[in-house]
């Protein structure tokens, strides 16, 4: 694996996952039983991703009101994990694997063999999730993808709420074989054919080939998200210093 120096939600992270599949999204891919998705969430993901390609910017920038309030929670989260377990929290920006065919935005790496996953879902939703008491299936493929990317054996799953009278979850999560198999098998096949796709539309439609940005140029400092502009999230021109 390879990590690429940056903050999340900065133009350079924006640039290193441009038009490749994350584990954030790797649910429209890989089910949590191990299984390979078919139909339109996997078609859906693979016409964003070829957008992105094409186009040169982030697919989607939307960011709601709960989304917001997580990424402003997380450091907040973080610093309560540490302190709570004495355990140091290292932040990365992106994790790319050395093929850079796909990536993942762990929220933290733990010693030598963890990585970290903060959700900061709303009150009602946290305090159900305490009475199941596991980690919610929505988010299993997504770690077990940050497992995958970045080469560890345990995710520290933390769901965070800001609320002092509402407890926090701490769960360890274990590699999953069967998710595992199903993720070096299917997210391969995945960009093999999107890899296909894109160049059979280049060459139907007379396309240049596809610019790579070089990204030791872009600013890796955090910027808003969104913009609110339409504005693309990785301009090729944009230097460091422009970017800050």
């Amino acid at each position: 694996m390879q990590v690429i120096e940056c903050t999340q939600g900065s133009v350079k992270w924006h640039a290193a996952r441009l038009g490749i599949p994350t584990a954030s999204r790797f649910a429209a891919i890989v089910t949590p039983n191990g299984k390979g998705v078919s139909g339109a969430a996997r078609h859906t993901y693979m016409m964003e991703l070829l957008a992105e390609r094409i186009t040169g910017h982030a697919a989607d920038n939307y960011v709601s009101r709960d989304m917001e309030r997580g990424t402003r929670l997380e450091p907040e989260a973080r610093e309560w994990y540490e302190d709570e377990h004495g355990t140091p929290v290292q932040q990365v920006g992106f994790v790319m694997s050395e093929c850079e065919q796909r990536g993942a935005s762990p929220d933290g790496m733990i010693g030598a063999d963890g990585v970290m996953e903060i959700k900061v879902p709303t009150v009602g939703n946290h305090i159900k999730h305490l009475v199941m008491d596991e980690v919610p299936k929505q988010w299993a493929v997504q770690i077990q993808g940050e497992l995958w990317v970045c080469e560890r054996s345990v995710a520290v799953f933390v769901m965070y709420c800001d609320e002092d009278k509402v407890p926090n979850m701490v769960k360890d999560v274990q590699r999953d074989p069967a998710v595992m198999d199903a993720l070096c098998e299917h997210v391969p096949m995945f960009c093999r054919e999107l890899d296909q796709v894109e160049e059979h539309m280049r060459e139907r439609y007379g396309m240049e080939p596809r610019e790579w940005v070089d990204l030791e140029g872009l600013s890796g400092d955090w910027c808003p998200f969104g913009g609110g502009d339409g504005a693309a999230w990785v301009p090729t021109e944009t230097t460091e210093s422009e970017g800050e």
